[in-house]
């Protein structure tokens, strides 16, 4: 295991070391391995074992000159978000590989490389190839890359349409499993017969294929029968030395997940960061971040109350909402619901409250441990353990359509201003991503092309399904963490009222003005695909499924934690409606 450790850390070093030292015109072709920029286990295990594997396969396809080829493995995050992936962090750590032997997202200018920039010396520019694991449409930096991409591994379903034209044209393994890490292992498992298999790829890939499908839990309906086949065969590897020995399945998953909850040294701005999701509706914008720990029990220290207040000033947000989950003993749930404008306050408070689908049975307590710092905040036990972000998204996003103009109103009272900020980007990383598009509507032709369209998938969509075509249907609304200003059609909706969306509407101030008829179709657009993905969400329990609170304890816990980040991205390009469904 130990000399397997040693070729897998000495490969990551090697490369990052050609990187640092820009030694990249050295190689005829730069083919980058790059996973989405959800940048989870799944993501980071699958870009890391398959640009080992491709590096010292017989085989390299990857190259299609006769010269040398240089195999990069990539995090697409900035480095400064890397110590967010607590779990990424915890399992490479034990593999022996450090955060310096990692290159990440803006340790490279791709689009330079995509160009041909010229080298150093007048060199030759490397040829740029790309693989895409656990996602198909390329993002963030990779974004207008389509002609540079060879391959691509996911297990997300693709949606035929115009963003994903060119997939056709590439090499592709795209399954509906339960981890893209499954895909890969078979990929690793069958060049096996070349000689045994490298430890430390068994050891990870196995690792995240029990996370992703939360150790093969029933109730998360995540795995098929790839999954359990790949990783029985993963168990089975012959590694040189033996079989990996390890810990059992449940011991993996216990660890990981106790790892991903590990919030013992992050600030209060990374803590609201690592799990954020920010709602946009009719111009008020709320950051809803989820977090690992009962809220009474972290924001008990008013600083750090203060700490949240100044983030959302510093977002240029009108509210947050902070959504708690502990998992000691039984699953338990709270909320603390800041603002600084009163009537955006109150009716994010009154819509939680009187909330009938979920009921999230929420009492105003007056714990003893938790004082709130002010009247801008606002704290709830939730009696209803199982509504995760997933079913309060669609409650908040009614509310802030119905509310908009008092709210805003309200926020011209209390002088709130927005302005650029550096905290949300103009290009948002899931699972810090917007929920609406900035800059969607181009012209009142594509807008009312794209309706058109909409409406006919929703008619044909919500006619009646059975078995198969149901499930299908559901996958296909699949959506995406990722945030783009070019509109994907297949993960764009909105609903039967096209002519009446392009009317004046009120503003919340001279910057907001011309944004208003755009907001308009966004909003209608995001809340029928909030409601339509609560819906098939619910539609897909069976009458003979087992009902939540028939669940043994260990599949409660697996559910919550499964929950708390059940939104992480597909990797697919949308622009609203953007409450991605689980993997």
């Amino acid at each position: 295991m130990e000399k397997d450790r040693k070729e897998f850390v000495d490969y990551l070093r090697a490369v990052k070391a050609s990187v640092v030292k820009n030694e990249l015109q050295k190689y005829s072709t730069i083919h980058i391995v790059v996973g989405n920029e959800a940048c989870d286990l799944d993501s980071a295990v699958s870009a890391l074992t398959y640009a080992f594997h491709l590096t010292h396969s017989s085989v390299r396809s990857v190259s299609r000159n006769d010269g040398a080829a240089l195999i990069i493995p990539l995090l697409n995050i900035p480095e400064d978000d890397y110590s967010l992936k607590t779990e990424v962090v915890h399992a490479l750590q034990r593999e022996g590989v450090e955060q310096a032997d990692l290159i990440f997202a803006d340790h490279l200018d791709v689009a330079g490389l995509s160009r041909g920039q010229q080298q150093p010396g007048g060199a030759k520019p490397p040829r740029l190839t790309l693989t895409l694991v656990d996602h198909h449409v390329p993002v963030g930096s990779f974004t207008g890359l389509e002609g540079d991409i060879q391959e691509i591994i996911d297990h997300h379903v693709v949606v035929a349409c115009r963003d994903t034209d060119f997939i056709k044209k590439v090499k592709q393994t795209i399954e509906p499993v339960g981890s893209c890490a499954t895909l890969i292992a078979e990929k690793v498992l069958a060049s096996s017969a070349h000689g045994p298999t490298n430890a430390v790829l068994v050891s990870l890939l196995r690792q995240t294929i029990i996370v992703d499908t939360v150790n093969f839990s029933a109730s998360a309906k995540k795995t098929t029968a790839k999954d359990e086949s790949v990783t029985a065969a993963l168990e089975m590897a012959d590694c040189g030395g033996g079989r990996v020995a390890g810990q059992s399945r449940e011991e993996i998953f216990v660890d990981l997940t106790q790892a991903k909850s590990d919030i013992s040294k992050l600030s209060t701005a990374q803590l609201l960061k690592k799990d954020l999701k920010v709602l946009r509706v009719a111009g008020v914008q709320v950051a809803v971040s989820s977090i690992p720990v009962l809220v009474k029990e972290y924001f008990c220290q008013q600083q750090r109350q203060q700490e949240l207040a100044d983030r959302c000033r510093a977002q240029s947000v009108d509210a947050a909402v902070v959504l708690g989950v502990s998992l000691q003993g039984a699953v338990s749930r709270d909320i603390l619901i800041y603002s600084g404008n009163a009537i955006c306050l109150e009716k994010i408070c009154e819509g939680l409250q009187s909330s009938a689908k979920p009921d999230l049975d929420l009492k105003e307590s007056a714990d003893a441990a938790f004082t709130p710092l002010s009247n801008q905040y606002r704290y709830f036990h939730q009696g209803t353990a199982s509504a995760s972000r997933k079913q309060i998204l669609p409650v908040l996003a009614d509310v802030l359509h119905a509310s908009s103009t008092a709210i805003c109103r309200g926020g011209a009272a209390s002088a709130v201003t927005r302005k650029p900020s550096s905290d949300i980007p103009e290009t948002a990383t899931p699972p810090n991503s917007f929920i609406a598009g900035h800059g969607f509507l181009t012209d009142a032709h594509s807008v009312f092309t794209n309706v058109h369209r909409k409406i006919l998938q929703l008619d044909t969509g919500s006619s009646h399904r059975t078995g198969a075509n149901k499930n299908n249907s559901a996958l296909s609304c699949q959506m995406s963490n990722e945030y783009s200003g070019t509109a994907t059609p297949s993960n764009t909706f909105a609903d039967d009222g096209p002519r009446n969306l392009m009317h004046n509407g009120t503003s919340c101030g001279g910057n907001r003005m011309r944004d208003v008829e755009r907001d308009e179709l966004e909003d209608r657009m995001e809340l029928l695909k909030l409601r339509q993905d609560d819906n098939e969400n619910n539609d897909s329990e069976s009458p003979c499924d087992v009902s939540r609170a028939s669940l043994s304890d260990v599949d409660d816990h697996n559910d919550a934690m499964f929950d708390m980040d059940e939104d992480e991205g597909v990797g697919s390009r949308i622009v609203s409606g953007r409450v991605p469904i689980k993997k």
